[in-house]
C-alpha cells in the first residue's frame, strides 16, 4: 500500500522528468535551427562569391570582354570546351577551377550549379557587347539575365545522388522549372518542403557596367600611347573613325589610334557603340572631346541597351 507521500514523490519525479525532456527537446530544436541558420549563411556566402567571380571573369577577359565560360557538365570544376561554336550544355556545375576559386560548396556540402545565357558564351562566333548581349535568361519573370547560380541543397524525394550518373543529372539537384532546360528559372523565399533551391542571378546591365570600364581603359591605353608618341591627343574623328584636323568634338578616332583588326574591341563592335546618343531624352553629348590645348580628352561611352543607365564618362589627362 502506497502512502500519500509516495504518490507525491512519484508525481514530483514525473514532473521533473517531463521538464528535463522538454528542455532536451527544446535544446535539440534550437540546435537544429541554429545549424540551419549557419548552413544558410554559408550558402548565401558561396553564391555571392560565385557571382562576383563570374562578373570578374567577364571583366578581365581581354580577348572577349563580357563573355562567360561554359558550365561544367562532368563535375571536374573545369568549364567544358566548345562543341563547334556552342557550349555542350548551358546548365551544369559552376566551373570553380576555371574561375580560380577553391572547391566552393553550399551549406549542405553541395557544389553550386550554373546556367549560362546562350548569347554570353566565350566563343569566337559570338559578338559580345552591351548592345548585342542582352541576356536571354529570366528569374521569376525578371528578364535580361546572363547567368543564374543555384545552391541545390539536400536531396528531396525522388532525387537520388548516390551514383556518378545520378550526380551528373540536373534533375537530381534542382527542382521544378529549374531543371527543365528552358531559359526561365524560379526562385522562392518562403519555405517549401518540395523546393530547396537557392538562386542568385547576374543581369546584363550589372555585368556590362563593369565591363565598360575595361573598354574605356583599353581605349585610354591607346590614347596614352598616341600622346607619348606625338605629345598631344588626336583630334576628334568622323563616323569613319579617322581624326579630322581641328575638330575638337566628335567620334572616337579609332583608326587614328591604330586598333589592330584582331583587337577584341574591333571584333566585338565596341568602337561602333561609342557614338552620340541618337534620340532624346538622352543628353546630346559628344563621345570624344579634346580640349583646345590638347592636354586632356573626355570619352563618353553610350549604353545602347534599353535597360541600361545613361553615359559613362572617363576623363584622361596627359602625363
Amino acid at each position: 500500500m502506497l502512502r500519500c507521500t509516495d504518490y507525491r514523490q512519484r508525481g514530483t519525479v514525473l514532473l521533473v522528468l517531463a521538464i528535463i525532456m522538454s528542455m532536451v527537446t527544446l535544446g535539440w530544436l534550437y540546435g537544429r535551427a541554429a545549424n540551419r541558420h549557419a548552413a544558410d549563411a554559408v550558402t548565401a556566402g558561396a553564391l555571392a562569391v560565385a557571382r562576383i567571380a563570374l562578373i570578374g571573369r567577364a571583366v578581365v577577359d581581354a580577348n572577349r570582354p563580357g563573355s562567360l565560360p561554359c558550365p561544367d557538365a562532368n563535375n571536374d570544376g573545369v568549364a567544358d570546351l566548345l562543341s563547334g561554336t556552342q557550349c555542350p550544355s548551358y546548365i551544369g556545375r559552376l566551373p570553380w577551377r576555371t574561375l580560380g576559386l577553391s572547391d566552393i560548396r553550399d551549406g549542405d556540402g553541395e557544389r553550386l550549379w550554373y546556367a549560362l545565357s546562350r548569347d554570353t558564351g566565350d566563343t569566337p562566333s559570338q559578338i559580345i557587347n552591351s548592345q548585342a548581349t542582352t541576356g536571354l535568361l529570366q528569374v521569376n519573370g525578371n528578364v535580361n539575365m546572363v547567368a543564374v547560380l543555384f545552391s541545390p541543397g539536400v536531396a528531396i524525394d525522388p532525387q537520388q545522388r548516390g551514383t556518378l550518373t545520378q550526380q551528373l543529372a540536373v534533375g537530381n539537384y534542382l527542382e521544378d522549372g529549374n531543371a527543365d532546360g528552358d531559359n526561365a528559372y524560379v526562385a522562392k523565399t518562403a519555405p517549401d518542403p518540395a523546393f530547396d533551391d537557392r538562386v542568385m542571378s547576374v543581369s546584363s546591365a550589372e555585368m556590362f557596367r563593369n565591363v565598360e570600364r575595361l573598354v574605356l581603359q583599353q581605349i585610354a591605353a591607346n590614347l596614352a600611347q598616341y600622346a607619348a608618341q606625338y605629345h598631344a591627343y588626336p583630334f576628334a574623328g568622323d563616323q569613319s573613325g579617322n581624326a579630322q584636323p581641328n575638330q575638337l568634338a566628335g567620334y572616337i578616332p579609332y583608326n587614328t589610334l591604330s586598333f589592330a583588326p584582331g583587337n577584341a574591341l574591333v571584333l566585338n563592335g565596341w568602337l561602333q557603340l561609342i557614338l552620340p546618343p541618337s534620340s532624346p531624352p538622352l543628353p546630346q553629348v559628344q563621345p570624344y572631346i579634346v580640349s583646345a590645348a590638347q592636354d586632356n580628352v573626355q570619352i563618353n561611352l553610350e549604353y545602347c541597351g534599353g535597360n541600361m543607365a545613361l553615359n559613362k564618362t572617363m576623363v584622361v589627362h596627359c602625363g
